[in-house]
């Protein structure tokens, strides 16, 4: 569906807003809103009194702010509590991260909530009058804004938006009235790509069910139906082939690598700048290349770091459900190090280092690292430790690639529909995007859309 533009624009006067209605202003945040960063920590201190915390994942992960959610316990000062409890009509933003794209995501704030308090890394943005808060939030989602705060971000190993940058944000300002209007349009309309965007992802859901449903059969109980079978002594994992060798640990058929820890400072005379791979290069689906940064690091302990053709990448932490996955390493970059988050798992000749990755994938694997990790509020991470500790029944090493030719072929056709599915999700989520940004900046004039 397409909405009509305003009669008349003016020059906004602001090179990547362009033009905006008539009748509406140009306003630095500053003018229209407070802005405050917090200081409060996760930490419980004996002097001070009991809190809940929103943190950065909650508002990573949840649009809306509300006494619905498992907040984390903490303790605050008093001057805290009164600063930084969550009112109606805040919203909520994320100020620094790892990368440029994932600052300025935004949470409203729908109720008031007397005991929970804006955590560290967040900062607060509290309309003053004539400013609507959900309006402030689709500012936050739309392009322009999150160009914007991109380009005024500064940092190198975690990037990050100042306090001057936030004040000085320009945001297009419609009269009050004309606020609502889109906010109640952007409410019904992003509604409705929402449940369409849900359908899709459930469709994903039960095709990852259906995937490793298959693996799991294949990986622990092989593909011959005929075999006999042995219940490993006192161990809850599954049935599995006779002539395989039962309840071995990962330490035992490989090496896990841990990675550079990066922050330390190098003589540059000895240093040498080279590839390095961290979380967000180590997805589920393969190794993702598309922003690889560099490190400088120590002659003499390159050779240390170096990953292999064939290495196993895993993720030392990050979301409950992506714990413990892992992918192969290619050699696609040399030299190329990995950085103390991300596992570098290498196979010896017992092992595929394919096998080990769909093993990874298995319901057993999945209930292993779920079980051991540890948590936080969304958040689980593991050891190297845990990881070598990790037992598993191993057929031969040629029935393990009988079995990888059979999986690659099964789950071709599943991850083809997934992959489809994950298209469709991207062009709705461009597309409410768009819908926001043109609502927002006045492209689109939606005054009397919602009745």
């Amino acid at each position: 569906m397409s909405w009509p533009s305003y009669p008349r624009y003016n020059d906004s006067g602001v090179e990547w807003l362009g033009r905006v209605p008539s009748g509406w202003a140009v306003s630095p945040l500053k003018n229209v809103a407070t802005v405050f960063p917090s200081s409060v920590d996760k930490h419980s201190h004996d002097n001070e009194i009991p809190v809940q915390l929103c943190n950065y994942t909650d508002v990573y992960k949840n649009e809306r702010i509300s006494g619905a959610l498992d907040f984390m316990k903490a303790t605050a000062t008093p001057e805290e509590i009164k600063k930084f409890t969550l009112k109606q009509g805040d919203t909520i933003i994320t100020k620094d991260s790892e990368t440029a794209d994932d600052i300025g995501i935004s949470a409203y704030v729908e109720e008031t909530l007397p005991d929970v308090l804006c955590g560290y890394h967040l900062s607060v943005v509290r309309p003053l009058p004539g400013l609507d808060g959900r309006f402030v939030k689709r500012l936050f989602d739309s392009h322009y804004l999150k160009a914007s705060m991109e380009v005024s971000a500064n940092g190198l190993t975690r990037v990050g938006l100042g306090q001057y940058a936030i004040d000085n944000l320009n945001i297009p300002l419609p009269p009050p009235d004309e606020q609502l209007q889109i906010a109640d349009f952007l409410e019904a309309e992003t509604a409705k790509i929402d449940a369409l965007i849900a359908k899709q992802e459930h469709l994903i859901a039960t095709l990852r069910e259906d995937r490793t449903a298959t693996i799991t059969h294949a990986v622990t109980k092989g593909l011959d139906p005929t075999v006999d079978m042995v219940q490993p002594h006192n161990s809850e994992l599954p049935a599995c082939p006779k002539h395989w060798t039962l309840l071995i640990s990962l330490k035992r058929l490989a090496e896990v690598q841990t990675g550079l820890t990066l922050g330390k400072s190098v003589d540059p005379a000895e240093a040498v700048d080279v590839p390095y791979l961290r979380v967000a290069n180590v997805q589920t689906s393969g190794v993702n290349l598309d922003e690889v940064k560099t490190v400088a690091v120590h002659r003499s302990e390159l050779k240390r770091y170096l990953l292999r053709d064939g290495d196993v990448l895993m993720t030392e932490g990050g979301d409950i459900d992506k714990l413990g996955r892992g992918c192969v390493w290619s050699g696609e970059i040399a030299p190329c190090i990995h950085q103390n988050h991300v596992f570098a798992v290498r196979c010896s000749d017992a092992l595929s280092g394919d096998f080990l990755v769909y093993l990874l994938d298995t319901a057993v694997a999945r209930n292993y690292f779920f079980m051991t990790a540890k948590k936080t509020t969304n958040l689980a991470s593991t050891n190297s430790t845990t990881l070598g500790a990790f037992t598993f029944s191993l057929p031969p090493r040629a029935e393990q690639d009988e079995i990888v030719d059979h999986l690659n072929e099964r789950c071709a056709g599943l991850d083809a529909l997934i992959a489809k599915a994950n298209a469709v999700i991207t062009v709705l989520r461009e597309y409410r995007a768009a819908l926001i940004t043109d609502a927002v900046t006045g492209k689109i004039d939606v005054r009397g859309a919602v009745a």
